[in-house]
Formats: C-alpha cells, structure tokens, sequence
C-alpha cells in the first residue's frame, strides 16, 4: 500500500491517495509516457474532474406567498396592480387603465 500526499497544484486543498503498488507503478508508467509527474498527472487530472458548480436556475414557478404580493404594470399608456392568483392565473384588479388599442409588433401581428 502506497500513501501520496498531493498538493503542490492544488489550490485549494491537500489530497492523500492510498493505492496499491502495483497501480501506482502502472499510474506513473502513464504518466512518465505523457512527460508527467505523478503528483503533477494527478493534479491535472483532479482539476479536471472536479469543475465547479454552476448557479442555481432560477425559480420561476408559482408560490402560494406571491398572490398577496401586488405586481404594478406601467407599460405603454397602460397602468395596473396585478395579483398572481394561481399557477396559471394572473388578476388584474379594479381601477386599470388598459389601451384602447395595442400597438402592432414589427411584423404586423399585435
């Protein structure tokens, strides 16, 4: 049983390795074919292994505390207080001021 200790790359940490013999010897074959150390082989192939993870996705999904919250709309001419109500059901409440007519989007459809 062979114990390395690594973290001469490694930025953040000190890793040890505990392998048998005869896999160290077959993993420092690899490497010296490679033009490698041991300790750089492994380092290289660790920071490649472990990425960073990405942010969260964002939560756009319904939520039973949003529908006490109001949403104000003011948006070409048109003011409003919105209340997300369900999933799938946005209220608009009393007092709007709506457009008559919607302006046309730049290829004709409204």
């Amino acid at each position: 049983m062979i114990l390395r200790k690594l973290g001469k790359n490694m930025a953040k940490k000190a890793i040890t390795l505990q392998l048998e013999e005869d896999l160290y010897r077959q993993a420092q074959a690899y490497f010296k074919a490679k033009g490698l150390d041991f300790d750089e082989g492994i380092s290289q192939l660790l920071e490649q292994a472990v990425k960073p993870k990405k942010p969260a996705k964002a939560q756009h999904h319904y939520r039973k505390a949003l529908s006490a919250i109001p949403f104000y709309v003011d948006y070409q001419g048109a003011k409003a207080e919105v209340y997300w109500r369900k999933r799938n059901e946005l209220a608009i409440s009393a007092g709007a001021i709506l457009v008559k007519e919607a302006p046309l989007n730049k290829d004709g459809s409204s």
